[in-house]
């Protein structure tokens, strides 16, 4: 299945975490209109990781990063999973400083 998703899109995939999900940016996908920023990721799980009852093993995740306001918002998810989270890097600066 990953491999499939990796040979339909052309990444150039730079591996930014590993945790419960193992994540890569697709730097080929970074596109900037003014502030704003938008990009992919793509999320991996380990073999026979599940939801529920339905086995993940990932997908592609997109998000726009105003850089003047410096916030994030996680925009879709393309396995289904229609979520917008909103992360305030202000913020999460402190958390991880």
């Amino acid at each position: 299945m990953i491999a499939l998703l990796l040979a339909l899109a052309d990444p150039q995939l730079v591996p930014t975490g590993v945790g419960r999900f193992a994540i890569y940016a697709d730097a080929a996908s970074i596109e900037r209109e003014g502030d704003v920023a938008r990009m992919r990721e793509l999320q991996v799980t380990e073999a026979g990781f599940k939801v529920g009852d339905v086995t993940y093993v990932g997908g592609w995740s997109r998000w726009a990063f105003d850089c003047r306001a410096r916030t994030a918002d996680r925009l879709d998810f393309e396995r289904g999973m229609s979520q917008l989270v909103s992360v305030d890097l202000k913020q999460a600066e402190t958390l991880v400083a």
